[in-house]
């Protein structure tokens, strides 16, 4: 009988637990969701994987603690724009997890509108027109826009308007005065950023010109008609009424 003999170097044991899973990437970050996928690990351990643990903190805070199935690609929605977050995730078997592998990440802005152009329309009203967000930089399908009107730039609105169109005339406004006019875009999970703002002038007042073929007609001793025509240029309005002035000369 032959008896053989091992020498094993201490620790010899099979992991029971599976190794970290490599090549976690993010695709796709937007401002307020981002895609995650990942490799299995080459050591799985003493079992076939069974599910991922994924951990999602923000500012030091647990936003995130699911349990998936052996899959290797996950979507984080509900997000912060602008915002760094810390995910974590470890593989499992039959036994239990494995050691984490932990990183990273900063959402997107959400990007305002472009090209915004103000111009006076008249000595009361303002017209804004603009272009959508880059489309990279947009959370979802824009349902309206909001126009502020500020008295001083970046300063809050003392006048917003809400419009689905990419253009807004502001009335009621006050001639001759400076006012300030920023942009948002929103979707269906919120609002965007403003656009830059941008000041401009309503115009001077404009007057109508003088009415014109002023005729008297059917003169009596103590009565007379008068009648004349509308001036072609009648300001930056509609005439809205007329006014008369008769005086007595000596005779």
């Amino acid at each position: 009988m032959q008896v053989i003999y091992l020498t094993l170097s201490p620790p010899f044991f099979l992991a029971r637990f599976p190794d970290k899973p490599t090549n976690l990437t993010f695709t796709n970050i937007k401002s307020r969701s981002a895609e995650i996928s990942w490799l299995d690990p080459e050591n799985t351990g003493d079992g076939n994987l069974t599910e991922f643990w994924i951990q999602l903190q923000k500012e030091n805070s647990l936003i995130l603690n699911i349990t998936t199935n052996k899959v290797n690609k996950y979507e984080l929605g509900n997000l912060t724009p602008f915002t760094t977050y810390e995910i974590s995730l470890a593989a499992g078997n039959q036994n239990s997890l494995g050691e984490k592998t932990i990183t990273s990440f900063i959402t997107s802005e959400e990007g305002p509108p472009l090209n915004v152009a103000v111009t006076a329309e008249s000595s009361s009203s303002l017209s804004v027109t603009w272009e959508p967000p880059e489309k990279d930089k947009r959370n979802g399908m824009i349902v309206n826009y909001t126009v502020c009107i500020s008295h001083e730039g970046n300063k809050p609105c003392f006048k917003e308007q809400t419009t689905k169109q990419k253009m807004l005339i502001i009335r009621n406004l006050i001639a001759s005065t400076k006012y300030y006019v920023r942009v948002l875009a929103s979707t269906k999970v919120g609002f965007g950023n403003y656009s830059e703002t941008i000041g401009k002038f309503t115009n001077e007042p404009l007057f109508p010109d003088k009415p014109t073929n002023l005729a008297v007609a059917n003169i009596t001793s103590r009565s007379a008609e008068i009648s004349w025509l509308d001036p072609e240029n009648t300001g930056d309005g509609d005439l809205t009424g007329f006014w008369i002035k008769l005086k007595k000369r000596p005779s």
